[in-house]
């Protein structure tokens, strides 16, 4: 069998059960329609302080915007210190700076704090109010055992001491002491707080209360002390099952209650009870934050779970952003995070028209929330009670012969570069292939990351090849005539541009486990498979049309490897540096907007067209794309087409950027992917309009500049020919 035919039955083999995966996908993708805003209720108390109606009143107006549940977060010290004036702690070495409290304090708490009982892990609760006092210590009975906490009450003040630990001490960093010269003596270990002050104490049953009266749902927001985990756990359980209160989802503070020794506990009573963990998205919306005991609890669960997004104080601060009348830039970002990113669950917090001011004119949310739902209908998504992603596990062994089709492009690509004889491209075809197998039996997650990075870098290179072998085309088969161009080069785009789709779309189905839906786990090759194709596009040029050879020069057959060599070997001069501070300009740029990790971010007038697009079309095109990346590749073939072949290569650089762009649009495992379709469908068609713009006002420049050459060299002819004749009788 010839060498071509192993090659088209390989792709057809991954063709087939690269579908069959891709149908599982979509079907995970599509089977969680359901997104549910939650309102943080100590968030809309801080904005009621403001308004003019009460709580109950906010909350049944939120509940006609289809909102149906708060969340209410577990009492603290620190909640109870920061509402509260009556009350205050101190880590117990805070006591000997100031002597005050020998005056203040109960006689038998000083006692007390006089004794070898306590230590320097401890922490001390002042309280001024006797109800407060009884409520806390009722509170601290119901939850943790008495070795943890001893009460003395007193007339004005009464004292709850905490038996702390080492583990739970905080301490400064900076605590050195210096000698007259300035030079560091020692590094004092100073207590600064404790993570006594995080403990729980229960839940406010008047805000439960308040919530219930105005119809909503409760879902209670636990904390943890691994220390008596146990012990917060059950007490937690109980609660929410006296109480009536089992939710849909938990959503966990820095680590899951029960944590670390009975989250097993926990994750048998969740089945029971059909409640699903909460993953929250990270602040730059990439991967989510990390929660001890969670990852266990959610791979316990086949990872049928929701993401949550959380409405953090800088999204708060967009009201009236970008010159909008109002909070249109919160609900562009609502619109993202649950289309593009699996998000089901938006932890909801009011909009601020100031740092410290609320927006407290219901109408602003009423609209934000109407058009939301509007637009989320076209995604086939509805506001409601959030339902998680249904469990995908592609078969290990479709997920080889899928592979197989990345390895056939590349041993195209390298018999059309090197020209390699038959008989050693079975040998090589036989070694990659025993290669796969033993990677995917040996190494299965690790060879998935390592075989979808080497596809986007084969499927991006091919397609680069192939557009490069279309600009080989161009020189020899010239043609005339804008619309011609125009024509021929939307063909060569839109067939190079499948190639990087296919590309997308492997990698797509090769990461498609729900923790990489989930983005519990993310592909993080993303940028070295964007450059490293540019490099070889370089390369490829070169072998290609060799280094400064003319047209005339080139032959159809001949490749120029030697002339790699030549170009390591110029002499390099200003423009050449000139030339190298725009590609690093550019790289630097290109890898600067990637992410939200990075300082460099769009203008507010990039901003607000791409919130034009996203809000009149299904997905917004990449910008990079279409008005950048793939106009340059139709004027590359432009500028080959009419043989101005020093225009060919920066043109066809830029636009090179759009190849591997594309793999990276489908890299974003987290987007769905008919979402992903959409947006290179789109970018193509506005890339290829623009282009044909581009080309028409390019070739009218062109014939000008023609005509004043023309001009010109006829005038200058005119001048020296009267010259002549002047000078003739002299």
């Amino acid at each position: 069998m010839k060498f071509k035919y192993i090659l088209i039955l390989m792709v057809i083999i991954s063709l087939i059960s690269g579908s069959i995966l891709m149908y599982d996908k979509v079907n995970a993708e599509r089977s969680s329609n359901i997104a549910e805003i939650i309102l943080s209720y100590d968030d809309i108390d801080e904005m009621v302080k403001q308004s003019d109606q009460d709580m109950e009143y906010w909350l049944k107006e939120f509940k006609k915007m289809s909102i149906n549940t708060v969340s209410i977060n577990e009492i603290t010290l620190n909640s109870l210190i920061e509402n509260n004036s009556f009350v205050d702690a101190k880590v117990f070495p805070e006591l000997g700076e100031n002597l005050s409290w020998l005056l203040l304090y109960p006689e038998n708490a000083i006692e007390y704090l006089k004794s070898n009982s306590v230590d320097k892990d401890d922490v001390i609760i002042e309280i001024y109010e006797k109800s407060l006092f009884e409520f806390v210590m009722k509170r601290l009975s119901q939850i943790y055992p008495d070795e943890f906490y001893n009460g003395f009450i007193g007339e004005k003040l009464s004292i709850i001491v905490l038996d702390g630990t080492i583990e739970d001490s905080y301490y400064r960093e900076d605590n050195v002491l210096t000698d007259f010269e300035g030079e560091n003596v020692k590094r004092v270990e100073e207590i600064n707080s404790s993570k006594l002050f995080d403990i729980g104490l229960g839940f406010d049953e008047n805000k439960i209360e308040i919530v219930k009266n105005a119809g909503l749902d409760v879902n209670l927001r636990p904390g943890n002390y691994s220390r008596y985990a146990k012990e917060k756990l059950d007490y937690f359980l109980k609660y929410i099952e006296d109480n009536n209160l089992i939710p849909n989802y938990f959503i966990f503070s820095s680590e899951v209650v029960g944590y670390p020794n009975f989250t097993d506990e926990l994750s048998k009573f969740m089945k029971s009870k059909n409640i699903m963990p909460a993953l929250i998205e990270s602040s730059v919306q990439r991967s989510n934050i990390e929660q001890s005991g969670l990852l266990p609890l959610v791979e316990d669960f086949d990872y049928e779970t929701v993401r949550l997004f959380s409405v953090m104080n800088y999204i708060q601060n967009r009201f009236k952003f970008y010159n909008y009348n109002g909070a249109e830039e919160i609900e562009n970002t609502l619109y993202r995070a649950i289309t593009e990113r699996n998000i089901r669950l938006v932890y909801f917090r009011p909009f601020k028209s100031d740092e410290k001011v609320y927006v407290t004119d219901v109408r602003y949310y009423q609209d934000t929330f109407e058009s939301l739902s509007e637009r989320l209908l076209k995604h086939n998504i509805t506001l409601g009670k959030a339902v998680p992603m249904k469990f995908n596990n592609p078969n290990r062994i479709l997920l080889t012969l899928t592979v197989f089709g990345a390895l056939a492009v590349g041993l195209w690509l390298l018999l059309m570069l090197f020209k390699i004889n038959s008989k050693y491209m079975y040998y090589l075809a036989i070694f990659l292939t025993l290669g796969i197998l033993s990677f995917s039996y040996i190494i299965p997650n690790l060879s998935l990351i390592l075989f979808s990075f080497a596809g986007a870098i084969v499927f991006s290179t091919t397609a680069i090849y192939y557009f490069i072998e279309n600009i080989n085309n161009a020189y020899k088969y010239k043609v005339q005539g804008s619309f011609k161009i125009i024509i021929m080069s939307s063909i060569i785009l839109f067939s190079t541009l499948m190639i990087s789709v296919f590309g997308g779309l492997y990698v797509n189905i090769l990461l498609s486990h729900s923790k990489y839906l989930l983005e519990i786990e993310i592909f993080r090759g993303v940028l070295l498979s964007e450059i490293l194709p540019l490099i070889l596009f370089g390369i490829i040029y070169i072998i290609k049309f060799g280094y400064n050879n003319k047209i005339e020069e080139l032959s159809e057959d001949k490749l120029y490897y030697k002339d790699l060599l030549k170009f390591f070997d110029i002499n390099i001069k200003a423009k050449h540096i000139m030339y190298l501070s725009v590609l690093m300009g550019i790289g630097y740029v290109y890898i600067s907007r990637a992410g939200h990790e990075t300082s460099l971010k769009p203008s507010d007038y990039e901003m607000i067209f791409r919130n034009f697009l996203e809000y009149n079309i299904i997905a917004r095109p990449r910008t990079k794309e279409f008005l950048i990346a793939f106009p340059s590749l139709m004027m590359a073939l432009n500028f080959a087409y009419q043989g101005y072949k020093k225009f060919v290569f920066p043109f066809a650089f830029i636009g090179a950027i759009g190849y591997t762009s594309i793999i990276n649009t489908f890299c974003h495992l987290r987007t769905p992917v008919y979402l992903s379709l959409y947006r290179v469908g789109y970018s193509v068609l506005f890339g290829i309009i623009i282009g044909a713009i581009g080309i028409v006002l390019m070739n009218i420049i062109i014939k000008l500049v023609k005509r004043v050459q023309i001009w010109k060299k006829y005038w200058f002819q005119a001048i020296m020919d009267l010259k002549i004749k002047v000078m003739k009788p002299f």
